[in-house]
């Protein structure tokens, strides 16, 4: 890796690059971006160009960025640091994360759920290392990730550290939105902003690393989580397939179903996906599992409805379900055209409604007794 490999990102390189050229770079940083476009991969090759010991022009840049890289400089990827940063074993790059209270030096805060990114956290693996000289002599890099969830204690004994770090050491807080940090953390840093990555790049991506997956799986995990490689592969893995298909059975049939019982099957499917949800991190709360699960399968089935609008407007080509022709035909003959926007609201307003903390099996009847008044060619 390096940092030529970072695409689609030619805001972000030119804020760190022209910095670089000024010789005026920053000691901290926020990183500000949706998961999943490479902002903790631009951190770690960034932290590998500060840190190497001969950085140097780097004359292979993809051709989106020739008309800006000429004065860019890249790791020289032959050092010892290059190595070490490579290998994701270099003493002086150290990546902050919440659960890193399970290694504390004090036994009470390794019991605790790392809900929040603690002031333990921070004046262990942060204050105090940044306070030690490095071991290789060129500096230091502390990246910190989900900044969002440092907590207020937190983020004010980092303030220092972040005003008048020691020499040599910089800091990259990596967050989904810099509003969540605090006034006086956000004054302290400079903003480099990641953008969406394009549709073509993030299917290509899935194609290289799932060959196996049809070609449908990919563009509908492409588009549930637009602009994100790393999200879209999080719906392959999670098996958001099977679920969509499942919806869409459920969709079709609903003159045959009750709308009491579809909310009880989208319950039990929530259930189950928030099984799986919780294998990816245990450290979540019950309640946050529940509210996923079943804001991915409202998304789910908001899909279905997108594309019935898509088809009956006759803009096929943008259909996610070409594999399930069959089935959105079925929901078609239910819902005409002239309902489906209502129908999107509806699903859009049980989303948002899970940010109230209501009931969500009392939001799921609801939503599914709505659906069913909004069907007239049910």
């Amino acid at each position: 890796m390096s940092l030529a490999t970072i695409r689609h990102q030619l805001t972000a390189l030119q804020r760190l690059q022209r910095a670089r050229s000024a010789q005026r770079i920053p000691h901290a940083y926020i990183f500000e971006g949706p998961d999943g476009v490479g902002r903790e991969l631009l951190a770690r090759e960034w932290a590998g160009v500060m840190l190497c010991n001969q950085p140097q022009r780097e004359p292979h840049w993809h051709a989106e960025y020739q008309d800006s890289a000429a004065d860019w400089l890249n790791r020289c990827g032959r050092c010892r640091s290059c190595e070490l940063i490579t290998s994701q074993a270099h003493p002086d790059y150290h990546l902050v994360y919440r659960q890193l209270n399970q290694f504390h030096a004090e036994a009470e805060v390794r019991k605790r759920k790392a809900l929040e990114m603690s002031v333990d956290v921070i004046r262990q693996f942060v204050i105090a290392e940044a306070a030690k000289k490095p071991m290789l002599g060129r500096g230091k890099v502390f990246v910190i990730r989900e900044a969002e969830l440092l907590t207020t204690e937190a983020q004010n004994a980092l303030l220092k550290t972040l005003e008048e770090p020691p020499p040599g050491t910089y800091l990259i807080l990596i967050t989904t939105s810099a509003r969540a940090l605090l006034p006086t953390t956000c004054s302290r840093a400079h903003p480099i902003p990641l953008g969406l990555l394009p549709e073509p790049f993030v299917i290509d991506h899935l194609q290289q690393h799932y060959p196996e997956s049809p070609v449908e799986q990919l563009h509908l995990a492409a588009r549930l989580q637009p602009g994100s490689v790393g999200q879209a592969t999080r719906v392959l893995e999670l098996g958001l397939w099977d679920y969509h298909l499942q919806l869409g059975q459920m969709l079709a049939e609903l003159s045959r179903y009750d709308a009491l019982e579809a909310a009880s099957h989208l319950e039990t499917l929530a259930a189950q996906l928030g099984k799986k949800l919780q294998q990816e991190n245990d450290e979540r709360s019950d309640s946050d599992i529940a509210r996923q699960s079943t804001g991915l399968l409202l998304t789910l089935l908001a899909g279905w409805f997108r594309d019935l609008l898509c088809q009956q407007s006759g803009a096929k080509e943008i259909v996610h379900n070409q594999l399930s022709g069959n089935a959105l035909s079925k929901i078609g003959s239910i819902w005409q055209c002239e309902q489906i926007p209502q129908v999107i609201r509806t699903i859009s307003a049980a989303e948002t409604s899970m940010d109230h903390n209501v009931n969500r099996r009392l939001m799921l009847d609801d939503l599914m007794i709505q659906l069913a008044r909004q069907a007239p060619h049910k």
